[in-house]
């Protein structure tokens, strides 16, 4: 189908080669962790060469060394798995970037003046996972973007901090789909919470029942996902309910006073301000520069303060008026 061999048939003929100029050679099977899911394995092979095994990948010209990236999981021209036929026998490598700090550099940080307050250190000790910290020194962050998006570039988005919390939910499922499932969760919430309008419901119980509505929605696109191979949509589950029942329940209320236009626009510029939480929430730069010192947090703190001072124009008030301000200067000269 491609046109050439596959890896192991390449890899069992530089074997058959090297074995017949006298040179030890084997082949290995692995994995190319590339991020996200998939099905396929590779292939490499390993000749013994003054002492060492040296590595060749005859697939991607990788002469006498291989990527950090090629996990080794067996040696010899061997099958990855064995099944018995005529089973529904199926299969997926899911690959996760995480943050792990050097043993090395933790202790050196823990024992440097310049980290005031080594929470790390504090929260390992009562169990908490590096994973869960990370999320939670991330979501301030993804707040200030937030706050810059709304308060100086002029960006309306629905709720004050959806954006942060939706782009925390997002690191499991990444950004493409987590933005897929939000606006379906969204669209078709706010859908049906229009068909309860003739019920002419009390709010408390109709939140309530647009909460259910939201719970059902997600848990049918992670079913969905898993039943199409798709397995980031069946994280899901992780995004924040009660903020998307809100969130939905908005949305309709603004299709109906000024329009599915309008609702609409507002969808495409919170999905713009979730994009950017997600691209600063997920730097490792980031990341590694607060688990370090989350006492920077204070100055995050200090940056919302002065931006709660904010008097000036927003960047969107200057290209809205910009007619104005030009007949200003205009009259002013």
């Amino acid at each position: 189908k491609l046109g050439e061999a596959s890896c192991n048939g390449k890899g069992r003929l530089f074997v058959a080669m090297a074995r017949q100029l006298n040179i030890p050679a084997r082949l290995v099977g692995g994995y190319v962790m590339s991020g996200g899911s998939k099905r396929t394995s590779h292939q490499w092979i390993e000749a013994y060469v003054n002492g060492h095994w040296v590595p060749f990948d005859t697939i991607n010209d990788h002469l006498a060394e291989i990527p950090a990236n090629f996990l080794t999981l067996y040696y010899g021209d061997e099958v990855l798995f064995k099944h018995t036929s005529n089973i529904n026998f199926q299969y997926h490598f899911n690959t996760v970037k995480k943050l792990v700090p050097r043993y090395e550099a933790q202790q050196a940080l823990g024992d440097s003046i310049f980290n005031l307050v080594n929470f790390y250190a504090i929260f390992e000790r009562v169990g908490m996972s590096q994973d869960l910290l990370k999320v939670l020194l991330m979501i301030p962050i993804g707040a200030f973007v937030t706050v810059v998006f709304r308060n100086v570039i002029g960006i309306e988005t629905y709720g004050t901090f959806l954006p942060a919390l939706i782009a925390a939910a997002a690191r499991e499922t990444g950004l493409m789909w987590g933005l897929i499932g939000f606006v379906l969760i969204i669209v078709i919430t706010a859908t049906i919470r229009k068909g309860l309008d003739w019920l002419q419901m009390l709010h408390s119980p109709k939140m309530a029942v647009i909460l259910a509505v939201v719970v059902l929605v997600m848990m049918t696109i992670t079913a969905t996902g898993v039943e199409l191979g798709l397995f980031q949509l069946a994280q899901m589950t992780l995004f924040p309910i009660a903020i998307l029942a809100i969130t939905a329940e908005r949305f309709a209320i603004i299709a109906d006073e000024q329009g599915i236009k309008k609702s609409m626009q507002l969808m495409f510029t919170t999905a713009i301000v979730i994009a950017a939480a997600y691209a600063v929430m997920s730097s490792l730069f980031m990341q590694s520069l607060f688990l370090a010192f989350p006492e920077l947090l204070l100055v995050v703190m200090a940056l919302n303060m002065w931006l709660g001072r904010w008097v000036g124009m927003r960047l969107m008030e200057y290209y809205r008026f910009r007619h104005l301000l030009r007949s200003r200067e205009a009259a002013d000269v």
